[in-house]
């Protein structure tokens, strides 16, 4: 089932509210098997603002591992 961009706002925020509700780290992964990826886009610029404006920052996973994206990044071979 495809979700609109506000299923994913609303499913996103509750389900970061209802995990950390001490503004403790977490992570949201947003994937959408490969396919059109619209709605996950049209979502984020309101996810990210709303969260910001309840007291998450956002950061990489290579910040998060106290790491350099080159040390986190996953390198794919040449063909």
């Amino acid at each position: 089932m495809k979700r609109s961009a506000d299923d994913i706002f609303r499913r996103s925020v509750s389900a970061v509210e209802d995990q950390t509700p001490d503004r403790t780290v977490n992570v949201i992964l947003l994937h959408d098997g490969g396919g059109d990826r619209s709605q996950t886009i049209e979502a984020l610029p309101k996810l990210i603002e709303t969260l910001r404006g309840h007291g998450y920052q956002f950061i990489s996973v290579a910040e998060l591992l106290g790491r350099t994206r080159d040390q986190v990044r996953h390198r794919l071979p040449l063909r």
